[in-house]
């Protein structure tokens, strides 16, 4: 199953930076903490 927000963590991995609140309006804010903390987590993105 792929996720509907694929396209989007992409964006976010390429990116040079981004806000928490650009992705807490793009997947919820509930959804936003864990999203960040997991790709943090596999060294997708970094702080």
């Amino acid at each position: 199953m792929q996720s509907k927000y694929r396209p989007f963590i992409e964006k976010l991995q390429n990116a040079d930076f981004f806000t928490y609140k650009f992705v807490e309006r793009k997947v919820g804010k509930n959804y936003a903490k864990l999203l960040l903390h997991n790709l943090k987590k596999n060294g997708k993105i970094v702080e």
